[in-house]
């Protein structure tokens, strides 16, 4: 665990949080802003990645967002902005993401139901529709085993990859290398909504080879570099 990388780091202030700052200590992050201050955020995360070629910037955004051609993806959480991401409604942001990285949050709401804004099915909707968008589905596409278990089932195009943010369960990072393709699984800490050692010893825990594991942890996201 002295190397890695993480995929999924979150800088800013959230009343939920007292404390904003950040540090993964991996070789190279994808960082992006809370949900309660993105626009501030976008902007110094953008300034820190020009001068530390380790910090990829993510611009959060929604309908309305430009999206500067520097960043290095994008960053959609439906749950926030009441909204499905929708290859018609975001047309603009999606064609500034050509030839980038998209992180989209999945959650568990109505169990991954294509009725919630936040379903892995709206994800994988947009890497079917754009190929040349590498997509990544945060929490492993939902948070919770019958979910993610949905999300992994209907992955199919090999633009579709998978966080570890926020699981908990090494049987799920088990379940993954089995059923999906186990180099387009990124290990992601989710600080500072989660512990970055938790989310580091359940790739650990899990009951995987030292092989499998040193993909999640690092040489996997070199794929997207």
């Amino acid at each position: 665990m002295e190397v890695y990388n993480d995929a999924h780091v979150h800088y800013g202030h959230n009343a939920d949080i007292d404390k904003e700052n950040w540090k993964s200590n991996a070789e190279t992050t994808f960082v992006m802003s809370t949900g309660s201050d993105h626009s501030g955020g976008n902007e110094i995360i953008l300034g820190w990645s020009k001068h530390d070629p380790s910090i990829k910037a993510f611009w959060w955004f929604d309908n309305n967002s430009d999206i500067p051609d520097s960043v290095f993806g994008g960053k959609y959480h439906g749950a926030y902005t009441k909204k499905t991401i929708n290859k018609d409604f975001h047309a603009q942001q999606l064609e500034q993401l050509k030839g980038k990285v998209l992180i989209v949050h999945c959650g568990m709401f109505l169990n991954g139901s294509i009725e919630s804004h936040t379903s892995f099915r709206h994800a994988l909707n947009i890497a079917e529709n754009y190929p040349d968008i590498q997509v990544i589905l945060a929490h492993m596409g939902g948070s919770t085993n019958p979910v993610i278990k949905k999300a992994i089932k209907h992955a199919k195009t090999d633009n579709v990859w998978f966080d570890t943010s926020g699981i908990t369960n090494p049987l799920i990072i088990e379940y993954a290398c089995n059923k999906f393709d186990e180099n387009r699984i990124l290990f992601g800490s989710d600080i500072p909504w989660c512990s970055l050692n938790a989310m580091l010893y359940n790739i650990v825990d899990a009951d995987i080879t030292d092989n499998q594991k040193e993909k999640i942890l690092y040489s996997n996201m070199l794929q997207l570099l």
